[in-house]
């Protein structure tokens, strides 16, 4: 098997800012900062299928893969799994003719500003919906992988629990330091 290290573009995101200066403008020069520290991969974000190509093209002219693609994703709130299914199907369609063929995803809290937890009805909801965008990535050829921040780990970690026993066929995308930082710095 070929490892491949890579790097997602939040940190370089956290650079640029204390720089004062923003990704988007310097993303040439962090994709040759990256591939100079050796590393293999990039992953991007997106929220639509018509940035892929932005980022695709010149990772690769700079000797950087991009195996995966991260997008946040709204999936309790019924009013919007729909419009969300297909937002996720579209990215994956633009994922599959770039080459990429992992699309990662953070379903959304309640509250990005509280601690508020998802009640049963909107963990139904979003395992229901994580399993057809599984369903629709694949038909594209592209995995969906469940990446977790701090709030899927609150109430000894019942929103994760949840996912993990509802979708059994789930990915994971597992950020170790989120992992860490959910479960209150905890070794």
């Amino acid at each position: 098997m070929t490892s491949l290290v890579g790097t997602q573009m939040y940190p370089w995101t956290q650079y640029r800012e204390r720089e004062g200066r923003k990704l988007d403008a310097t993303l040439g020069e962090a994709f040759e900062n990256a591939r100079s520290a050796g590393l293999d991969a990039w992953e991007h974000a997106a929220t639509n299928a018509d940035e892929v190509e932005t980022f695709v093209r010149p990772a690769s002219k700079h000797g950087l893969a991009m195996p995966s693609l991260y997008t946040g994703s709204h999936l309790h709130d019924s009013d919007q799994i729909g419009a969300e299914l297909d937002r996720l199907a579209e990215l994956a369609v633009a994922c599959s003719a770039n080459g990429i063929t992992i699309l990662t995803t953070n379903p959304d809290p309640v509250d990005w500003n509280t601690e508020q937890n998802k009640d049963d009805a909107q963990l139904r909801r979003q395992a229901d919906a994580l399993k057809r965008a599984i369903e629709r990535c694949a038909a594209s050829s592209v995995t969906l992988a469940y990446h977790v921040h701090a709030p899927e780990f609150r109430a000894g970690a019942r929103e994760f629990h949840h996912m993990l026993l509802a979708v059994p066929d789930l990915a994971f995308c597992l950020d170790t330091h989120w992992l860490y930082t959910g479960c209150g710095f905890s070794n």
